[in-house]
């Protein structure tokens, strides 16, 4: 920053000098910096990120009167930005701290309706729930919603309380209790709106509790009776999610080809065309899984599926042994928005050249998979110091090859590798 302030990398060396202050606990001196990338560079890649972190500061220290404008300009200033709908809720969480409910209601709400972002939709449900019982100027939400159901059980409103109390339940950690209450829903209003969302986010509990069967048998029950295309798409995808995560791919075989023959117009078929060539490459069916990728990229998938099928393509070339195929398709993916795709697709690019003795080309591909992702990446990173050494190490050069497994001693990286990279040095001495 010095000696090269004109370098491109400049930008990273502020937003590297930044992280290093707030990893000594000098966070004044790391939200300085910045909000100096911000001042500088407004149009770099790391912008939007610098500027998220400098308000989130402000908000979570209840300075919300001065976070409120930085996450209003990250909104105006980087609508593609990854923190575009957490700027959003940020931006809602500051109204309500500022006492605003009914504001802080309206922008949680278009939160639910519009956000894509599970985890967001999940916080701004909690916050509609929260600035709607504020704005009646209950205390405290959770105690005010079971005093209500307490007070009126038969309510037309106990559907609906009930559930979102179930999800303060799940989203506090008391997932027992949401499940109690979840089932508290099927039982005494099994024919209420809430009933269908009520089936899956019970599902959901049983899931991330490790009760994948009982998830199945409730999600299969309610497929049995649902007439509605877009709620039986959206369940053969979650039955097969499940059966996926117990290792029965040819069950998650059967509901993603439902998916794919039954409604090609609902939103799960992308998802489920893609899962299911994943399921084929598990059973190592590879002529399977492409005709399902050929069938993803013909329909024209956003760009985060396309990528990521490109990726899964460039596996099965590469398990198959066709290199050279493979090379071609990590190429494209290599070129991915989605940074963890382009680190993958760069890795295993690497490891294609590898394999084809392209010593030069690989050295290149694991330099790039070093310098663009240790820190996000590190496993990426320290295979691809691995795999340097060992290409050193076959081209006689030991000097090189210890360099590279110092260097993964050295970072903060996996144990797993660096007792690998221990070995590896012994071996060279």
């Amino acid at each position: 920053l010095e000696r090269y302030p004109e370098s491109e990398l400049a930008p990273l060396a502020l937003y590297g000098r930044a992280q290093a202050h707030v990893r000594l606990a000098e966070h004044h001196l790391g939200l300085r910096d910045y909000a100096e990338l911000v001042r500088l560079y407004p149009e770099d890649e790391l912008a939007d990120d610098a500027l998220y972190l400098v308000a989130q500061a402000c908000f979570e220290t209840g300075r919300y009167t001065e976070a409120l404008p930085e996450f209003e300009r990250l909104l105006a200033a980087y609508p593609d930005s990854r923190y575009y709908d957490y700027a959003r809720l940020r931006i809602a969480d500051c109204r309500y701290g500022l006492g605003d409910y009914d504001r802080a209601y309206l922008l949680y709400s278009s939160l639910v309706a519009q956000s894509r972002l599970t985890e967001v939709v999940d916080d701004a449900a909690y916050g509609v729930e929260l600035s709607a019982w504020r704005r009646g100027r209950h205390p405290d939400v959770a105690a005010a919603t079971e005093a209500y159901l307490a007070l009126r059980p038969a309510s037309y409103l106990a559907p609906k309380l009930t559930l979102l109390l179930a999800r303060h339940r799940r989203d506090s950690g008391d997932l027992e209790g949401a499940i109690a209450l979840y089932n508290r829903i099927l039982a005494q209003h099994p024919g209420s709106p809430e009933a269908a969302d009520t089936t899956r986010e019970l599902a959901r509990c049983y899931r991330r509790t490790g009760a994948r069967e009982e998830a199945i048998a409730l999600l299969t029950e309610a497929l049995a009776v649902s007439t509605s295309g877009t709620v039986c798409a959206g369940l053969h995808f979650e039955i097969a999610q499940l059966a996926r995560e117990q290792g029965d791919y040819d069950r998650a075989i059967v509901h993603y080809s439902s998916i794919v023959g039954g409604y090609p117009g609902s939103s799960s078929y992308i998802p489920a065309l893609y899962e299911l060539a994943a399921c084929y490459k598990e059973l190592r069916r590879t002529s399977s899984a492409r005709e399902a990728l050929d069938r993803l990229l013909a329909a024209g998938a956003p760009n985060g599926y396309r990528d990521r099928a490109l990726l899964l393509y460039a596996h099965l070339e590469q398990m198959d042994g066709r290199l050279a195929l493979a090379v071609s398709y990590y190429q494209k993916a290599a070129s991915s928005s989605s940074s963890e795709i382009a680190v993958q697709a760069v890795f295993w690019l690497g490891e294609c050249y590898f394999g084809l003795g392209l010593y030069d080309d690989a050295l290149a591909a694991f330099q790039r998979v070093i310098v663009e992702s240790s820190e996000p990446y590190p496993g990426y990173a320290a295979r691809s110091l691995l795999r340097r050494g060992q290409i050193y190490e076959a081209r006689r050069q030991p000097v090189a090859a210890r360099r590279q497994y110092l260097l993964l001693l050295r970072g903060d990286y996996p144990q797993s590798y660096r007792r690998e990279a221990e070995s590896r040095l012994a071996e060279l001495r």
